[in-house]
């Protein structure tokens, strides 16, 4: 029995402070690949399950993180595309929080000859999101109006990008400090949601409304949503920040405006679905092995500071993505 160091929760307390803790190195099967970790991305999904609020799926590792970058030690005995020592990232449902992770190995990418180990290891969970939303659900096409929520978060900055890169129009909403780094990743237009209304504000340049809206807020936006939302518009729904309780919402919109919504998750989805997203994601945006966009990697903390990492992200300092770097 072989042994690695891994973060853990210490429930022993009301803050659920996280360790340091030695736990068993993953045993791989013969479709999987170990990794040995070098960084790992920071998402709301682990604050959630740090504080009980999102288990991990059933036969997942109990480990926090969904996302990571690092080496290829070890391989199943069919898994032929990839080799001992490849850099590679990708995603998982849990356990990049640890000195070792195990991975199918078709939800494996290699890290872009033009990005760094620790870029890499914020990339997958927030674009592949990304692609989800915008392409595999929402069917984006160029000229098309899309507004997007959380504009600085990991999905939100790496929405902006993929968007632009199709060809749509973008509205982002994010707090006032947060502008520049929006409209520096493509934004065509920032809303202060905290000083503005920013269904007047969007209605008042967009008379005819937004074609996709990417919601990663919940309750507080879901009527001034659908008041923006076009004829046939999209609604893909991601969080829920501001709440889960609407008390009073005027549904009428969703019928005269044929309005589609739907909700999205990653984490909990199936081998076969996440294979497929990752290879259109590949296939479409890194055919020439180069990442064609900013990886947005804000902060670095060591993995011995997690809890200081979890806390930027909860004080939304973040403009962009986290990381914590793995490091015995």
């Amino acid at each position: 029995m072989k042994f690695m160091k891994a973060i853990g929760i210490n429930k022993s307390n009301s803050k659920n402070k996280l360790t340091i803790i030695t736990t068993e190195i993953p045993t791989i099967s013969e479709t999987q690949i170990l990794v040995k970790v070098s960084y790992a991305g920071i998402n709301r999904a682990d604050i959630l399950q740090r504080n009980g609020m999102y288990p991990p799926p059933p036969g997942e590792s109990e480990i926090l993180g969904l996302e990571f970058s690092g080496e290829i030690v070890e391989m199943g005995d069919k898994v032929d595309l990839w080799n001992l020592g490849d850099y590679v990232c990708g995603i998982v449902a849990g356990g990049s929080y640890a000195e070792y992770v195990k991975i199918e190995a078709n939800h494996l990418i290699k890290v872009p000859e033009n990005l760094t180990l620790t870029e890499a290891g914020v990339i997958p969970e927030a674009f592949i999101t990304a692609y989800q939303s915008l392409i595999h659900i929402a069917n984006i096409a160029a000229n098309e109006i899309v507004l997007i929520h959380a504009g600085a978060s990991g999905v939100g900055a790496a929405a902006i990008q993929m968007a632009k890169s199709i060809g749509a129009i973008v509205i982002i909403t994010a707090s006032k400090e947060k502008h520049e780094f929006c409209y520096n990743l493509g934004a065509d237009l920032c809303i202060d949601y905290k000083n503005q209304a920013f269904d007047e504000v969007l209605l008042s340049k967009f008379p005819k409304g937004v074609n996709i809206v990417l919601d990663l807020i919940g309750a507080s936006h879901f009527q001034k949503n659908l008041n923006v939302l076009s004829r046939d518009g999209k609604m893909v729904m991601l969080g829920f920040l501001g709440g889960v309780n609407i008390s009073e919402a005027n549904i009428a919109a969703i019928i005269a405006k044929r309005l589609k919504i739907e909700g999205s998750t990653l984490r909990n989805r199936n081998n076969e679905y996440k294979s497929a997203l990752v290879k259109g994601f590949s296939n479409q945006f890194l055919n020439d092995s180069k990442f064609p966009f900013k990886p947005n990697l804000d902060i670095i903390f060591p993995w011995a500071n997690t809890d200081q990492a979890h806390e930027y992200m909860v004080q939304n300092k973040n403009k962009g993505k986290i990381a914590i770097e793995i490091k015995a």
